[in-house]
Formats: C-alpha cells, structure tokens, sequence
C-alpha cells in the first residue's frame, strides 16, 4: 500500500469527521477492519457478534479511508456470516500489523490525545464562530 508507512500521517489527504476511528481487531488467524464514531459502543457490540477479540491497531480516517485499506488487503478478506470485513492475518497485512500493532496503554494514550486534540478543535471553531458572527445589539423596544 502506498501509504501505509505511517497511516496516521496519511489522514490529510482523505476527509474523516473528527471522531472517525478505524479499528483493527484480532480474533485468533482473523481481523476484522472496520469504522466507528463510537468506539466502546461498536466494541461491545462486535463481542456480543463475534465473541472475544483484541483491539490491535487504531488509527483517525474515514470511509475513503477504510475503503482504501478494505480494497488493498482484499486478497486476505473472507466472508464470516454478513460480515465482510474480515481477513486473514497473513502477507502484506500480518506485515502491517506487526509494524503497527499497539498495547493497550498506546491504544488508551492515543484516545486520550485524540479527545484532547478534539476539544480544542471545538474550542477553536467555537471562537471562530464568535469572531465571526457579529453580535446581535440590543434593541430597544418599539415605541407606539
């Protein structure tokens, strides 16, 4: 993949709303790639699916994105129930992971700094906002 050398830093050329994640989850030989806003909430909702897993990898971007990484690792894809999402952990992409892959406490850090970026994106937007919206003044009431 062209760009895989340090996904995080690819993000600029792909749109992705802020809160966009995509997750890299291992289950046994298998890992499901997929995308969430809601990270803990899609979570414990794939362990009620699939079962136990682990979260590998985590990285910001959206569906043009995840479509990138979906088309290049489709060699690896296999179908499991309605999910298509899911691919063997080998070649390009058990190369991927082994370059990638995060601990728990990298994963936590790494949401961590996100919230924080995202705050003071909020922050800044509302500030613009405020800047760039003029104030309504007072109005005196209409006299008859």
């Amino acid at each position: 993949m062209e760009n895989c050398g340090d996904p995080d830093c690819q993000q600029g050329n792909l749109y992705f709303k802020a809160n966009d994640l995509i997750y890299f989850l291992r289950q046994g030989n298998l890992v499901k790639i997929g995308i969430t806003y809601r990270l803990p909430e899609r979570l414990e909702q794939l362990k009620c699916e699939f079962g136990a897993f682990d979260l590998v990898y985590l990285m910001r971007g959206g569906q043009p994105l995840e479509n990138q990484l979906h088309s290049h690792f489709r060699q690896y894809r296999i179908n499991r129930g309605s999910s298509r999402e899911w691919y063997r952990e080998e070649g390009e992409l058990k190369d991927f992971l082994s370059r990638h892959k995060l601990n728990p406490g990298q994963i936590e850090q790494k949401l961590m700094d996100w919230e924080d970026e995202t705050a003071i994106a909020a922050q800044y937007r509302s500030k613009l906002t405020r800047q760039l919206i003029p104030r309504t003044a007072s109005v005196s009431p209409l006299k008859p």
